[in-house]
């Protein structure tokens, strides 16, 4: 019994010790993207205009919601995407990623 509690204080005192292998979780981190501005110009196109013009501007796009309903989709960040929530076929919001 007399070793025992020195052996716990030893194991407690070497376990903080161990360098930690695990990435933060992405919540824990927020993304840093730039835009210039142009996102907002996609609002109000109907969901073809805002593809092709997303294409134009060699953006990757996608539905993420339409008609109040949430679609699939993957959680990674992409700073080379948009993501439209459209409604009655028009482009309501645009977020990037």
């Amino acid at each position: 019994m007399k070793f025992l509690i020195p052996c716990l204080l030893a194991v407690f005192a070497f376990s903080g010790c161990k360098e930690s292998s695990e990435k933060p979780m992405a919540d824990e981190v927020e993304p840093v993207h730039e835009t210039d501005g142009t996102d907002f110009d996609f609002e109000g196109l109907s969901e073809k205009e805002a593809g092709s013009l997303a294409e134009k501007r060699d953006l990757k796009h996608r539905v993420v919601e339409r008609d109040g309903q949430p679609l699939p989709a993957t959680r990674d960040f992409r700073p080379d995407r948009v993501n439209f929530t459209v409604k009655a076929g028009k482009v309501i919001s645009v977020s990037r990623g």
